[in-house]
């Protein structure tokens, strides 16, 4: 008897955090494919390649969407540190408008995802 009231309780916790894997297994290939999306549609304004500085730029987008898998909002994570660089605000604005375009994520309910954007401008590259 007292082994069945163990092995309910085991069940009983072991249960939520298999949902949670699930969840979050769910939610990560949620993000790695708008991620790869937005990469190949990405495009980087000639202007700022013809800029031929070596920098790299690096941001997170913010992407909300509502229950029905539209996007809804496209942010800087808040934790980011806003440049005043306008080659960094022509990328982020080129970044924004990719994910607009996207439009729609195939999810039902509302959801917050983190994208992570990473530019290397080099002033080795050939630009027409």
């Amino acid at each position: 008897m007292v082994r069945v009231l163990y092995l309910f309780l085991l069940l009983v916790v072991l249960s939520p955090i298999n949902a949670f894997a699930d969840y979050q297994r769910d939610t990560f290939d949620i993000q790695r494919s708008l991620n790869e999306h937005i990469h190949s549609q990405l495009k980087v304004p000639a202007e700022v390649l013809r800029t031929k500085n070596d920098k790299d730029y690096s941001f997170t987008l913010m992407i909300r969407t509502d229950s029905q898998g539209r996007i809804t909002s496209v942010e800087l994570d808040s934790n980011e540190n806003i440049s005043n660089d306008e080659i960094y605000s022509k990328l982020v604005q080129s970044a924004k408008d990719t994910v607009w375009n996207i439009g729609y994520i195939d999810v039902k309910e509302d959801l917050v995802i983190y994208v992570p954007f990473h530019f290397i401008i080099s002033s080795k590259d050939d630009v027409n």
